[in-house]
């Protein structure tokens, strides 16, 4: 027994969902990973404006600063990175699809190593901005606590 023949009318439809599917998930992301941007570069314009102040830092709150904003620069320039991926990618597609237009014949797909380094980026810069707003984190902590009157 075969599979039942899907008519086209039904089949565009599924077409037109999936697509607009895929749409909503990609412009997710980019807002997610706009958002880790934006959080990261905030976070060290914060802190800039610490060291531009004169502020003394003490010597336990050093590192962990240092390792913020280590952390935080890799993760917007990671970020960035997977940016330009998800663009690469999209491009690429579009290309595939156009020259599919043009000749008529069948494309082949893009390759799933464009999903691998997205993804790879994108996880790698997550955990960098997670470690550097906890090294940020700490060294407030760690600069507030002995300022804090207590009653």
């Amino acid at each position: 027994m075969s599979k039942p023949e899907m008519d086209v009318d039904q089949h565009n439809l599924l077409v037109e969902e999936h697509n607009a599917s895929q749409e909503k998930i990609t412009e997710r992301a980019q807002d997610i990973v706009k958002m880790f941007f934006l959080v990261s570069g905030g976070a060290l314009a914060v802190c800039a404006g610490f060291f531009s102040a004169g502020v003394a830092l003490p010597a336990e709150v050093i590192y962990p600063v240092r390792g913020a904003w280590v952390s935080l620069t890799a993760a917007m320039v990671l970020i960035g990175f997977t940016l330009l991926l998800m663009l690469g990618r999209d491009y690429r597609f579009g290309q595939l699809n156009s020259r599919q237009i043009d000749s008529g014949q069948q494309s082949s797909e893009t390759s799933g190593w464009w999903d691998v380094w997205m993804w790879g980026t994108g996880l790698i810069g997550f955990a960098c901005f997670c470690t550097g707003m906890c090294f940020f984190t700490y060294a407030a902590w760690v600069f507030v606590t002995p300022n804090l009157v207590t009653s």
